[in-house]
């Protein structure tokens, strides 16, 4: 229906419009009373626990124009009750109210709002969006250098106990522990003498009398509406100043801190104006001002603070509202300070210029630390700052942690947080949860793993019960509990020989089930050491959830950090070693980012490569290869495996058990009578020598926990001159070519003669898919490209080799230095398939090419590291051996059960799969071992369809070794599909099991390794290993590898599936054994030296 209207009509509409408008003010007015009343009503919660009697405020009340708002105390109760969504919303909402024309008083009122917001974030598990907030926080300060000299500084004076009646009847409703003394919360603050009689609660805390200066005058008498002046927080303002300052630290780290320019202004802003200093009136606010800047100083790298107490911490003798951050942030000064002495103490680190020695704290030392930290705790709970009493609690658990003999410490501390977790369950169920968590590394410490897993199943039930979203702590109560399944493994792995096997089989279902609740539990530990969490979508870019993944996520995009490449390289590095150190930093965190580090150690090759830093980038390849490969032994980033561990103290004399394992002598003593003879498999020896490995294996873990540093069997590092790689080691007629692959790109690095180069290959996956199409051209094809007749089809094929090679070596087209005999190639990514043989060098007059193979001896290696000790190392002289010198894997089941005492065998029968990785210890079997294509090997992927614990196929099994004598190892088992089409030729499951299978052989200590990486021809596999048992054992293991691989190229074979024979005649004859389907199948790595 349409409807005209004139011009009355319109001024009516205007009417209307008007009203409609001053409806919503009211309505947005309405909603902040509702707000503010709440808060007030709310306010039960803090009278209880600053021990002050509840005050009946007018309904006027509500409208007080003070910074923070009211209802930030609705949002914060939200925050110690777990509802983390509600307290974000309601933070929101208040620092989107505030605009750039408000009073100073409410913009300075963002500082807290923007730290709880920060707090907030942080249990959510998101520290990028919670270092913001904080960040905010203190840039308030900073774009406000006036913030405390513009101040007009009234004085305030809390009630004396005498003038407070009702006192008594308010400590009689508290618990009898809770009980705290007068000063704690009747303090006298010289700062508001007309204001003697008036609770401290009511006034909140409000020591700034107005801000800009001069809008709030305080008359000689009290006026009634003392409660509707406007005015700021000043107490609350500070304190989270402190605790945003306090958490940056943490983030950030100290030394990305000590090169920001804003921790000096944040100082300069914060200096005490005179008045504070100098006017005895104006003590107490010259005192919580003073107690502000020790968590500021802390933020700018400044840990000279390690006084366990103050007289900054009382005013008149109590306690203040800033006492418990400021002794935090001492606190943990002096934990840096200690640490730091006991790995200068120990050779990790140097000792400083000008420095006789270091001062290792006493026994005595650590009971005043976690007495200190119980007092602060005790404070902070009742000044209601819930989470920094946690916090001091879990300083001084890391801090015993560190300590032999604490047993003692940490029993009293769980009682403790027992009872507090108890008190808080209902009003506070978030701190509960946390409380009884810490409670859990409590009993841990003191040697209860039983009573652990008590109070982590009751934190559980907290969880769930109140649904509460706390992705931090539940991911530190995972990790917990990976320590108290440790103890559970190896409490059940206990065999009676007397007993049937049918006992003995049920122990080793039971340890199959808890490492299947194991592998459940860590696996959720690493999700969230990924950033991935429960609640939300996958998001790499915001959902950081360790602050050393932070710091390094803040180098990754070089947009929003407005820092030169270059400065964001060295600053990479200034994280990597800070994360070594420890400083700052709990074991949770260490822990998490052990799990994820090698996402970092990426991108440090790509900062390195980014600002053309060519020595970096080769260090940082072999930095990320390295962690990778010590990762490979297991699920935990700090365990070693077992049977490497004692291979290396049986095959260097210079090594002995202890330096693997210190102060752990039951042990040692466990594994000494391993070391002679080491079993074979569970099917061989029955199931006590898998059994014996489960426990032993468990034990190492619980060191893994238990020791700050678990020394590894690692690859070797890099040789280094004044701090840096020394690449002029390696002989001039050796190369290097190492590689890293992301999604986007392919780095490469060259080291040749002294110096390291690199360069960058853009869209890597076109680069994968055209080397699929080669690779899968030169496999199916009858003849050596070289050797195809159709010209035309030939000079296709060559121009794409060429093409591809100059892709893939874009500043070389191959390594043309003509000194150069060997390469060792480190791969990455699906050149782990690639073979580098074939490449191209040259084109010959005569239509010919020159192939790497046919210009150098090319081996390969799975770090940088590991390339350079190959290049500069020369292998021992060959000595025959008498014993068994082959041992092949056999094909069926075994006939017997053979001994220790027997002599060894010729055959190998595999074992059933094990509980941990695959329990399959080699005894005296020979210098080497043998596996063909079809062979049943515990290397290899297990039956179809079976897979275990989640893993890939092609790496089910993956090969444990144990054996002092075994030496090389060729295992050319070959489960490839069949090769139909382009797709099928590279399989990224492969390539993790070759760097895998690399990994674990080399720390094992073999001196030679041969793979397969691409489908083996049967006959040809067959004939390498009979030629391969006729000559090993009786000349070195290159030797009879180049000797078995001459009779190859020699030889003939028949076509054999996948190779498409179309083109050539019927008597053409088969397969050359120079075609790549022959000689490129196998990879060597010889670990011993070229």
């Amino acid at each position: 229906m349409l409807i005209r209207v004139g011009p009355f009509p319109s001024a009516c509409g205007l009417a209307i419009a008007f009203t409609l408008l001053f409806s919503s003010s009211v309505l947005a007015q309405q909603q902040a009373e509702d707000a503010a009343r709440e808060a007030l009503n709310a306010s039960g919660l803090n009278d209880r626990f600053e021990n002050v009697p509840r005050v009946q405020s007018s309904n006027n009340a509500a409208l007080l124009d003070v910074a923070p708002p009211l209802s930030y105390r609705v949002a914060q109760q939200a925050f110690f009750r777990g509802d983390i969504t509600r307290a974000i919303a309601i933070l929101t909402q208040l620092q989107q109210q505030t605009t750039p024309r408000d009073f100073a008083r409410h913009q300075l009122g963002q500082i807290p709002i923007r730290t709880l917001l920060g707090e907030c974030h942080l249990q959510a598990g998101d520290l990028t969006t919670a270092a913001e907030h904080y960040e905010a926080a203190l840039q308030v300060v900073i774009d406000r250098p006036t913030f405390l000299s513009g101040i007009q500084w009234g004085v305030l004076t809390a009630p004396t106990s005498e003038s407070d009646p009702n006192r008594d009847s308010v400590r009689n409703r508290r618990p009898p522990w809770e009980e705290l003394p007068n000063p704690l919360t009747r303090t006298e603050l010289n700062l508001w003498q007309s204001a003697r009689n008036v609770p401290l609660v009511l006034l909140r805390r409000y020591l700034l009398a107005g801000v800009p200066a001069g809008t709030w005058t305080i008359s000689a008498e009290l006026p009634e509406d003392i409660d509707q002046r406007r005015g700021l927080d000043i107490a609350e303002t500070l304190r989270q100043l402190s605790v945003a300052a306090y958490r940056l630290r943490w983030l950030r780290g100290r030394e990305a801190l000590l090169q920001d320019a804003n921790a000096p202004r944040l100082l300069a802003a914060t200096v005490p104006p005179g008045v504070l200093g100098t006017d005895r009136r104006f003590h107490a606010a010259g005192t919580l001002v003073t107690s502000s800047r020790t968590a500021l100083r802390f933020y700018a790298g400044d840990d000279s603070d390690i006084q366990l107490s103050e007289p900054l911490d009382q005013i008149s003798g109590g306690f203040h509202v800033l006492t418990p951050i400021a002794r935090l942030t001492r606190m943990r000064s002096l934990g840096n300070r200690w640490w730091l002495n006991r790995q200068i103490a120990e050779g990790q680190l140097p000792l400083p210029a000008g420095q006789a020695a270091v001062v290792l704290p006493s026994p005595q030392d650590l009971e005043g630390f976690v007495a200190t930290a119980v007092s602060t705790s005790e404070i902070a709970f009742a000044l209601f700052q819930f989470q920094l009493a946690i916090e001091s609690y879990e300083l001084a658990l890391e801090e015993i942690d560190r300590w032999d003999e604490t047993s003692t410490f940490a029993a009293q501390l769980e009682t403790e947080l027992t009872a507090r977790s108890e008190f808080l369950r209902t009003e506070a169920p978030a701190i509960a949860f946390q409380l009884r968590i810490l409670a859990a590394r409590a009993a841990l410490l003191a040697g209860r793993p039983a009573a652990a897993q008590s109070h982590l199943a009751l934190a559980e039930r907290y969880r769930r019960s109140r649904r509460l979203n706390l992705p931090r702590s539940t991911a530190m109560a995972r990790w917990l509990q990976l320590q108290a399944g440790i103890h559970d493994l190896v409490d059940s792995a206990q065999l009676d020989p007397e007993q049937a096997n049918e006992i003995n089989l049920q122990t080793l279902d039971e340890l199959k089930r808890l490492r299947h609740v194991w592998n459940e539990t860590l696996n959720q530990s690493q999700m969230f050491a990924r950033g991935i969490q429960e609640n939300a979508q996958p998001n790499s870019e915001r959902s950081i959830t360790h602050p050393i993944g932070y710091r390094f996520s803040r180098l990754r995009d070089g947009g929003r950090n407005q820092l030169p490449v270059a400065t964001r390289s060295q600053r990479y590095q200034t994280h990597w070693n800070e994360s070594q150190a420890g400083r700052d930093l709990m074991s949770f965190d260490q822990f998490c980012f052990g799990l994820d580090c090698d996402t970092w150690t990426g991108l440090g090759i790509e900062l390195a490569a980014a600002a053309d830093e060519d020595e970096r980038v080769a260090a940082r390849m072999d930095e990320h290869h390295a962690s990778l490969a010590r990762n490979s032994f297991g699920e935990l980033p700090a365990i070693t495996d077992l049977r490497s561990a004692l291979r290396q103290v049986s095959h260097d004399d210079e090594l002995l058990l202890n330096d693997f394992f210190p102060n752990r002598d039951e042990l040692v003593e466990a594994l000494q009578p391993l070391i002679p003879s080491m079993s074979i498999n569970p099917n061989a020896l029955g199931l006590e020598a898998a059994i014996l490995h489960e426990r032993l294996q468990g034990q190492l873990a619980d060191l893994a926990f238990d020791q700050l540093v678990l020394p590894r069997v690692e690859p070797p590092p890099l040789p280094l001159r004044n701090g840096r790689p020394d690449w002029r080691e390696l002989p001039e007629n050796v190369a290097i070519v190492s590689f890293h692959l992301t999604d986007d790109e392919l780095i490469g690095s060259l080291v040749h003669r002294g110096q390291a180069s690199h360069w960058e290959v853009e869209e890597a996956s076109e680069l994968r898919q055209q080397s699929q199409r080669w690779v899968t051209q030169i496999l199916k094809s009858p003849t050596l490209v070289d050797a195809i007749v159709n010209e035309p089809v030939r000079r296709r094929v060559q121009q794409m080799e060429l093409d591809l090679t100059r892709r893939l070596f874009p500043p070389l087209c191959g390594i043309d230095h003509p000194e150069i005999k060997r390469v060792i190639v480190v791969p990455s990514g699906f050149l782990w398939q690639f073979p580098f043989e074939e490449l191209v060098v040259q084109f010959e007059e005569n239509n010919e090419t020159l192939r790497w193979k046919d210009r150098y001896s090319i081996v390969y290696a799975h770090t940088v590291g590991t390339a350079m000790r190959m290049g500069t190392s020369s292998r021992l002289p060959f000595t025959p051996d008498e014993s068994v010198p082959v041992v092949t894997w056999a094909t069926g089941e075994p006939k017997e059960s053979p001994s220790l005492e027997q002599d060894p065998p010729e055959q190998l029968f595999p074992g059933p799969w094990a509980t941990w990785g695959d329990a399959v210890w080699w005894g005296n079997a020979g210098r080497n071992l043998l596996a063909t294509h079809d062979a049943d090997t515990a290397l290899s992927s297990g039956p179809a369809g079976s897979p275990t614990r989640g893993m890939e196929p092609w790496d089910q099994r993956l090969m444990q070794i144990g054996n002092k004598n075994l030496q090389s190892l060729v295992n050319l088992n070959s489960q490839f599909p069949e090769l139909r089409k382009v797709s099928t030729v590279f399989h990224p499951e492969i390539q993790n099991h070759l760097f895998v299978q690399a990994s674990r052989g080399h720390a094992a200590g073999l001196e030679d390794l041969v793979m397969s990486r691409l489908p083996i021809v049967p006959e040809t596999s067959e004939l390498l290993m009979e030629e391969l048992s006729m000559e090993l054992g009786h000349v070195p293991f290159s030797e009879a590898w180049n000797r078995s691989a001459e009779i190859l190229r020699v030889s003939e074979f028949t076509f054999p599936q996948g190779v498409n024979p179309v083109p050539l005649k019927e008597d053409a004859g088969g397969l050359s054994g120079n075609h790549p389907f022959v000689q490129t199948p196998y990879i060597h790595l010889p670990f011993s030296g070229l």
